[in-house]
């Protein structure tokens, strides 16, 4: 069951970047859908909705690429030869790492615990850096960055507790703010509409929001929430917010959730990753479950020797792989058999795919492996004295990671 909102609070930011709002946002801060006893109709707020278009080549918009979490980017050319360190940028200082790098076909952007930094994709030169967003509440109010960014339709979705906010790529400032209650621990970003948890604990309820407008579309009991983790064929799926052993699908045209079904964790700290392709969501902490999309039933299951393992699956349809214990599986999408597994000592975050190539971040540096054998096809050693803190990104035939503080971009000559 779902619940469509009769008034929303969506702030639209003024910020010392941008020019004054205009009177449609003014209506949207002081008076919300309502003015007066004059009720608005909710569509006056919100753009229409539409499904993800193909992800635009020479960029990796989100976590894992696209709404699906494949970590899949098919017809991109990354290099399959040892590359070169074009260039390298300082982006963040101190304690602070970068944890998530997307880039657009132009800029890569870096996200720490406390920053979001631009800079060029072909040059590494610093476009822009805030550490705060000033609004007409909270002027300066510094990042917490939880959730994010993903890039889609000129702005970036951030969620900096307690906040979700749309930045604009081109300056760093903010487009609008909507305030949740709770802990923003992930966004999905599903062509013009994002979702996200607001509520404490057990308490909190999936909501559909509209990117442009950054009101909401609709919102779920609590009892029906979930933690909104992939999109495909229009599902959200995620783990059950009142039920943490349990995997959930949201149909995103109503907020009903359409199945619910338990999986395997013994350990409440350990939260399902999981991605879709073809109709299979894989997930799990041990054993890896590949179930229908459509009712959640299980088509095959991979034991681990664990039910606590933290399993972060990527798949181009035919192969999913993911690592563990210093070691990179890659099993066989419809069966669960074992293709192949490759021992790689200090790996780190999630693998990213090509159509040739799986390139994998090492504590000091980067693996490519040939896809379809497993066999390496290069190694790249980062002279830092950090560690690897970013998931491996491509884009117009280059790698981009994080070592620590310091962004690299890869590329064969």
């Amino acid at each position: 069951m779902y619940n469509h909102l009769t008034s929303q609070r969506a702030h639209f930011i003024m910020s010392r970047n941008r020019s004054p709002i205009t009177r449609r946002q003014a209506l949207a801060v002081g008076v919300g859908a309502t003015i007066g006893s004059v009720t608005l109709p909710k569509q006056w707020f919100k753009s229409a909705p539409n499904l993800p278009t193909q992800t635009s080549a020479g960029s990796w918009p989100m976590d894992r690429y696209d709404p699906a979490r494949t970590g899949y980017a098919p017809d991109v050319d990354g290099p399959i030869q040892t590359p070169d360190i074009s260039w390298q940028a300082t982006v963040a200082v101190g304690d602070e790492y970068v944890s998530q790098l997307v880039c657009s076909t132009e800029t890569v952007y870096a996200a720490t615990e406390h920053t979001l930094t631009a800079v060029t994709a072909e040059t590494g030169k610093r476009r822009w850096q805030t550490e705060s967003f000033g609004t007409l509440l909270d002027y300066d109010k510094p990042l917490v960055v939880k959730a994010g960014p993903s890039l889609g339709g000129g702005q970036l979705l951030l969620g900096s507790f307690p906040n979700l906010y749309a930045v604009d790529q081109t300056d760093g400032s903010a487009r609008w703010k909507l305030t949740l209650r709770g802990n923003v621990r992930s966004i999905l970003l599903v062509g013009n509409a994002v979702y996200a948890v607001t509520g404490i604990g057990d308490n909190g309820s999936l909501i559909a929001i509209d990117v442009n407008s950054g009101l909401k579309r609709w919102k779920t009991e609590p009892s029906q929430g979930i933690r909104p983790y992939a999109y495909a064929q229009e599902y959200v799926v995620g783990q059950v917010i009142d039920h943490d052993q349990s995997i959930g699908a949201i149909d995103v045209s109503t907020g009903a959730r359409e199945w619910k079904r338990s999986i395997e964790i013994s350990n409440p700290l350990y939260r399902p990753s999981l991605c879709i392709a073809n109709g299979i969501v894989y997930c799990g902490t041990g054993p890896l479950y590949a179930l229908n999309l459509t009712d959640g039933s299980t088509r095959w299951s991979y034991p681990l020797g664990t039910n606590n393992a933290n399993i972060e699956p990527v798949s181009d349809g035919s192969i999913v792989y993911f690592v563990r214990n210093d070691s990179v599986h890659a099993l066989d999408a419809e069966s669960g058999e074992l293709r192949w597994r490759v021992n790689l000592s200090g790996v780190v975050g999630i693998p990213t795919l090509t159509d040739r190539t799986l390139y994998v971040g090492l504590e000091d540096g980067l693996a490519a492996l040939d896809s379809t054998t497993g066999n390496e096809r290069f190694r790249v050693t980062i002279s830092n004295p950090g560690t690897v803190s970013t998931s491996p990104i491509i884009a117009g035939g280059t790698v981009y990671l994080a070592v620590d503080q310091t962004l690299y971009a890869l590329t064969s000559q």
